[in-house]
């Protein structure tokens, strides 16, 4: 995605425009999360050990089905509340409605499930054809800088195509029954899950609250250029993140397996940062035209000072994921997240308008408090 699409929405929108589209998709990304509530970790679990029980397994569905209708609706409501009360939505009308139709897109996703039943590849699959969806529509339509408005709706109208594709396979696979719980139940089960939701949530949000604050104290260009780093960094980091689910599931399962999570985490993480130091070089070429708007040697000081976000995001998934959380240690990660983030927040407040590249080493100083503080609690419960 870093190579198809960020270079071709810089280029084409330019950097405002681009940084506009990005803290408007940071605020939906944090609604889309509160959605999905806990269903990757909690739900993902029982799945594992129900997925052979066709009754429980269809209990299961409608109950994330049914959570998920509730939390929605109260999203959408506060969507609304917030369009009116921030000038900056308020002002761009067509973008914040079409960012709400991607919200509501997002009902109809099912990763969770597919994670739980250990379908991998078919859930890679779903990821190429969503961002092929996405990237047909965004070479088709946007082509000048007044049309970032559209990118939210085309993106709802790819993950609504795919969503609607995998509850057809879910009838006709499960044989599934369609049914809603009551208020009641559904509350009980929010009330009863809440740590596992800020567990879920708030570590893999750091990029998109880093870009509120940054919109709000900072200037467009370094939101566009926080951005462009995420995106790179995250590239690196995407096979820890695959990995860390592939792994999550089967260390709920079966004991013994964090030895070998640990070593192939640790590995990986350090061979994704070396990478991403090996690429600075090219980032010419893969941001061709980016110079004009920014100084190459910008660009590449951005990347450098986010050269460890990718072992550290190892660590985190190593003994926060696999390791605090599935020692039902849920509240010591949340207490190790909202530190990290706590962090980031004050340091953004002080330092954001003071240096231009402020919120790239806030970001990587986050994410490393965030690593090391999990291994550091880890370590001493296991000790313990």
């Amino acid at each position: 995605m870093l190579i198809v699409v960020t270079p071709y929405l810089v280029i084409t929108l330019g950097i405002d425009h681009y940084g506009i589209y990005v803290s408007g998709l940071a605020l939906c990304s944090l609604y889309i999360g509160i959605l999905n509530f806990d269903f990757n970790l909690t739900v993902v679990k029982k799945i594992a050990r129900i997925k052979n029980d066709a009754e429980m397994l269809n209990d299961a569905i409608n109950e994330v089905v049914s959570v998920k209708l509730l939390l929605l609706v109260a999203l959408v409501v506060l969507a609304v509340i917030v369009y009116f009360i921030v000038p900056s939505f308020f002002e761009r009308p067509q973008l914040y409605f079409n960012f709400t139709l991607l919200l509501v897109a997002n009902y109809i996703t099912f990763d969770w499930l597919l994670l739980g039943l250990n379908s991998f590849k078919f859930l890679s699959l779903l990821k190429f054809l969503k961002f092929g969806l996405f990237a047909s529509g965004m070479f088709l339509w946007v082509h000048s800088p007044d049309d970032f408005v559209l990118l939210p709706l085309i993106d709802a109208f790819a993950v609504f195509m795919v969503g609607i594709g995998v509850s057809i396979w879910m009838f006709r696979k499960f044989h599934w029954n369609l049914k809603l719980y009551t208020l009641a139940h559904c509350f009980n089960y929010i009330v009863k899950n809440r740590d596992a939701f800020f567990n879920l949530n708030l570590p893999s949000h750091f990029g998109n609250i880093l870009i509120l604050v940054t919109s709000h104290f900072g200037s467009l260009i370094q939101v566009g250029l926080l951005q462009i780093v995420l995106k790179y960094s995250g590239g690196f980091a995407m096979l820890s993140n695959m990995l860390s689910m592939v792994l999550y599931p089967k260390n709920a399962k079966e004991q013994g397996l964090f030895n070998f999570s640990e070593k192939s985490l640790l590995v990986i993480g350090v061979i994704s940062s070396l990478l991403m130091v090996g690429s600075i070089p090219f980032i010419k070429w893969v941001f061709p035209d980016l110079v004009s708007q920014f100084e190459f040697n910008q660009l590449q000081y951005a990347v450098l000072i986010a050269v460890p976000v990718p072992f550290c995001i190892a660590l985190i998934s190593i003994y926060g994921t696999n390791g605090l959380i599935l020692l039902n240690k849920d509240r010591i990660y949340f207490y190790a997240t909202s530190i990290a983030i706590g962090a980031m927040l004050l340091l953004s407040s002080f330092f954001t308008t003071l240096l231009f590249f402020a919120p790239i080493i806030i970001y990587t100083i986050s994410r490393a408090l965030h690593g090391y503080i999990s291994y550091v609690w880890y370590r001493s419960i296991k000790k313990d």
